[in-house]
C-alpha cells in the first residue's frame, strides 16, 4: 500500500499539515525539519532478519510535498 502511495504521487502538492491530517502524526518527529517528514510503515516482507521499521518519507519545499519515497532503515 505504501508503494501505491509513492507510485501514484497522490501526496505531491499537499501542504505539510494536509499530509499529517491524512497520514497521522509523523513517526520521527524529533528529527523532522521544515524539509522532511517521516512516517512509520512497519516492516515490509523481506528475506532475512530486518527488525527496523521502514519509513514513508516526504520531502517538502516551501511547505509543500515535492517528493515521496520509501526508506528502509
Amino acid at each position: 500500500m505504501a508503494d501505491d502511495v509513492v507510485e501514484s504521487q497522490m501526496l505531491i502538492g499537499l501542504t505539510k499539515q494536509q499530509a499529517i491530517d491524512l497520514l497521522g502524526l509523523p513517526y520521527r518527529d524529533w528529527d523532522n525539519t521544515d524539509h522532511t517528514i517521516r512516517f512509520d510503515i512497519g516492516e515490509r516482507p523481506t528475506v532475512g532478519l530486518d527488525l527496523d521499521p521502514d519509513e514513508l518519507v516526504l520531502d517538502l519545499k516551501e511547505g509543500k510535498v515535492v517528493k515521496t519515497y520509501l526508506h528502509e532503515t
